[in-house]
């Protein structure tokens, strides 16, 4: 039954999102197989005694009976205890090589072994200065059905190996959840399913790790009303492929990644099911903080794939030289869950930021730090600005780039965009309409390393531009905005007017203004639909490709007004 967390198939991907449902769905199975004979490596916990079929009164005195056994051991806890709940707080040190422990909870009492109405074994470790379960040293633990609360942790880990929870809460144990250190090789945590961490609100997480690879899977997971969601240090990652609001309503950030020493091995958070995306939502201090501190010569790297950022003080921060977030782009190589198809433009599904509302910068860099979005929607957010490279810690060469992406419906206080002290926004394909707030001017350029736009649509009344330092660095490139003021003598290609949207998040009429206005460059269009489709009747300016996020579909103009008038439009 063991098995490496992350073993790859044939192709060097990851297993399917069947594996993963058929094991966690399998695993109280075979422990009910095993539950009514004590040779095959049952132990069953409660108070009654080996005549009602209890093996040992604790869940402590049941492992160390699995340890003295060795091999595979289940360990059964039911509900037959002093009111239900067990005062324990459990050691795993110093285990024999080779045991395999799985405990289970939520049964009622030793001889029935029925399910109980919660399903969990309530464990409760207050009293002492110990966490509820402390493991040192090497583990193989898969740990389903259980309540613990009152330590000064729920689970503190030191070792190596994987720990596997399931259907579990824990709820309630000072600052940290979890916390984990790896020590000297692979240690894996693994969150797979119903798994609920919550109100650790000490200057803490839900999950604390360094050195280790945190994984979570399946349906159910919530990291909640903690201080800070999941905080990854020192070389270890995350592997997030999941569903539902995941991490959300912590008290700081949701995923705060910082490092002394980055890992090359990158992280990764990504939907699996596009009616159900991954959110990061409701986090009081911000969604996603990531950093590196040092002289580290490895790239911190936070791979994103169809997620949702929702109601979070904003979405993105990244600082340090080798801080890299990538959203939906091109250079991860994503496990194969996150390959799903997600492109529907509800404001509530994946690759959308909407409802982040705070005193900061939507998505910000500084630092040497670097953010690419791609096909991504900013929707009804209310920050200082949407990108921008000014944190407030310094001048650098830190960049943000966003293709294929749409920015509608937004508030904002100082601007849209800012590039400053060296920093680099670089905007392509994309389309920004519709924003309000008290800004008075778009796009802000106070010595920037390069602010550009590319095949964009800038469909704001404020002011385009206002610009200090070397005009070179700012550039315009077949831009459609109401005006072009503040940018007269850039170097740039504007077009003055205004496009024609047939809906909310920009996708233009073949008749609008900002059609087939760019030279043919390939890829796809944020609906997934070819580019550079020429619209026969539109007269090329330098190609056939559509400014903004959206190509039309439609090849002749003709074709659309005869069949309206065939079918009765306009009679």
């Amino acid at each position: 039954m063991s098995f490496d967390p992350l073993i790859r198939d044939a192709s060097g991907r990851s297993p399917a999102r069947w594996f993963w449902r058929a094991l966690i769905a399998a695993l109280p199975l075979m422990a009910l197989a095993h539950a009514p004979h004590a040779d095959a490596g049952s132990i069953v916990v409660g108070r009654s005694g080996p005549t009602n079929g209890c093996t040992v009164p604790s869940i402590q005195a049941a492992i160390n009976r699995a340890n003295g056994f060795g091999g595979h051991n289940v360990i059964l806890v039911t509900d037959d205890v002093a009111d239900g709940v067990y005062h324990e707080n459990l050691n795993l040190r110093n285990l024999r090589s080779g045991l395999r422990l799985e405990i289970i909870g939520g049964f009622n009492n030793c001889r029935d072994l029925a399910p109980t109405a919660s399903g969990k074994a309530s464990i409760y470790g207050g009293g002492t200065s110990a966490p509820v379960v402390n493991i040192e040293g090497d583990v193989d633990l898969v740990m389903r059905g259980l309540w613990m609360e009152g330590g000064t942790r729920g689970i503190r880990w030191n070792g190596r190996g994987r720990v596997d929870i399931i259907g579990t809460t824990i709820n309630n144990n000072g600052q940290f959840g979890i916390d984990v250190t790896g020590n000297g090789g692979n240690t894996y945590l693994n969150v797979l399913g119903n798994v609920d961490i919550t109100n650790h609100t000490g200057y803490g997480a839900g999950i604390y790790a360094e050195r280790a690879a945190v994984i979570v899977r399946g349906d159910g997971n919530s990291i909640r009303n903690n201080f800070r969601g999941i905080d990854i240090t020192n070389g270890a990652r995350v592997d997030i492929g999941a569903t539902g609001a995941v991490i959300r309503e912590n008290r700081a950030e949701g995923l705060y990644i910082h490092s002394l020493g980055a890992s090359a091995t990158p992280s990764f958070v990504y939907s699996v099911n596009p009616a159900n995306p991954l959110a990061i939502a409701s986090n009081a201090d911000g969604a996603i903080f990531l950093t590196t501190t040092g002289g580290t010569n490895e790239v911190q790297k936070l791979c994103l794939r169809n997620i949702l950022v929702r109601s979070n003080a904003y979405g993105i921060a990244a600082l340090g030289p080798k801080t890299h977030v990538e959203m939906n782009g091109t250079t991860c190589a994503f496990p194969v869950d996150a390959n799903i198809v997600c492109n529907d433009i509800n404001y509530m599904s994946c690759n959308t930021f909407y409802d982040n509302q705070g005193d900061r910068r939507l998505m910000g860099v500084e630092l040497g730090a670097k953010i690419d979005i791609n096909g991504v929607l900013l929707y009804r957010n209310r920050s200082i600005s949407l990108l921008s490279t000014n944190l407030g810690y310094g001048p650098s060469s830190s960049a943000i780039t966003m293709t294929r992406s749409v920015a509608v419906e937004n508030t904002l206080r100082e601007h849209l965009i800012q590039a400053s002290d060296d920093g680099i926004v670089d905007v392509w394909d994309s389309t920004i309409a519709a924003n309000a707030g008290g800004f008075g001017v778009s796009l802000v350029s106070i010595n920037p390393g390069l602010l550009q736009l590319t095949n964009t649509i800038l469909d704001q009344p404020q002011t385009l531009l206002t610009h200090t330092g070397n005009a070179e660095n700012v550039r315009l490139n077949r831009v459609l905005a109401p005006n072009q003021t503040g940018a007269e003598m850039l170097y740039r290609t504007i077009l003055i007017g205004r496009p024609t949207f047939v809906d909310d998040v920009g996708r233009l009429s073949p008749f609008s203004l900002g059609v087939d206005r760019a030279p043919a460059g390939g890829g796809l269009d944020r609906d997934g639909n070819p580019r550079d489709v020429d619209t026969l009747d539109v007269p090329n300016v330098f190609g056939p490709r559509d400014l903004g996020a959206y190509e039309v579909q439609q090849t002749s103009t003709d074709r659309i007004m005869k069949g309206d008038f065939e079918n009765g439009a306009g009679a």
